[in-house]
């Protein structure tokens, strides 16, 4: 039976039971499929970013959990194409693992980086697929309003100080009735993005805006007590369990260097985050 892709903060045994599955089975095969076909087209970029986007710790979450919610609306729906974006998209196997999974589904990628216009053209090419790439900054995408059925965030707003902005773009260009899926980090220790503090202001700009389709969830996610829980999925745990899924090539010296940027005393441990995952509708 497959694990519950639950929202709001996950634990470490839903986490694990996840990647025993099926789903993420799946999932798995496509994106080594991808990253073998598309090796020298991505080796520029995988330098900049990485090479494996699904073998992150949270990722290898939060991608099943939007591939659920996009599966469950698509049934729930019979016009066709299911319009999806992937809002700060960069270029990785999961907008492909959508259009080949869910019938009728047209994906749209959009992301500020010019660079990779050039890099989808030969990706496209060598999947047979009809992926399209915008080069626009997500908070003005150009779209017409009321155009997209699925808009899913992944790990991008804790990225930006504009998340009010490009919340209210998602609003304008989803339809009613659509769905906006966001996932992002949580800094436990401040030392990273989103502090605990900003959390709950992300949480209310969505709130104010769309509906969310499970109310504790949020509720959780905003009492710190449930945020230090240690049956949480943190960066911590997955150190102890298989740190190469840390997001960092040189984490401690990155939570030096974080520790610097923010002005707070020298840390010698990793940088402690959590992440969560949300859905919300446009009513």
């Amino acid at each position: 039976m497959e694990t519950q892709l639950h929202q709001g903060l996950v634990k470490i045994s839903d986490y694990k039971a996840l990647l025993q599955g099926e789903l993420f089975s799946r999932i798995e095969k496509f994106s080594n499929n991808f990253i073998t076909q598309n090796r020298e087209t991505l080796s520029a970029y995988s330098r900049r970013w990485i090479t494996d986007p699904l073998h992150q710790w949270s990722r290898q979450w939060e991608y099943p959990f939007v591939f659920s919610e996009v599966e469950k609306y698509a049934a729930s729906c019979t016009a066709r194409p299911i319009k999806i974006l992937d809002a700060g998209s960069g270029i990785t196997f999961f907008p492909y693992f959508l259009e080949e999974t869910i019938h009728g589904a047209e994906l749209t990628c959009c992301d500020a980086d010019a660079s990779l216009q050039e890099i989808y053209k030969p990706v496209n090419k060598l999947m047979g697929s009809e992926v399209k790439f915008l080069h626009k900054d997500i908070r003005g995408t150009g779209f017409e309003s009321n155009f997209f059925d699925i808009i899913y965030c992944v790990s991008v707003l804790e990225h930006t100080k504009n998340y009010d902005e490009i919340i209210e773009e998602f609003v304008r260009i989803l339809k009613k009735g659509g769905r906006l899926v966001v996932t992002f980090d949580i800094s436990l220790d401040g030392r990273s993005d989103v502090p605990i503090g900003q959390v709950r202001k992300i949480m209310e700009c969505l709130e104010n805006r769309l509906s969310p389709t499970d109310k504790s969830g949020i509720l959780n996610l905003l009492d710190e007590k449930e945020l230090f829980k240690p049956d949480i999925v943190t960066t911590t745990f997955i150190l102890n369990w298989n740190k190469s899924l840390l997001p960092w090539r040189y984490p401690l010296i990155s939570s030096l260097l974080a520790s610097l940027k923010r002005r707070k005393l020298p840390h010698f441990g990793i940088k402690k985050l959590t992440f969560a995952c949300h859905i919300f509708k446009k009513i």
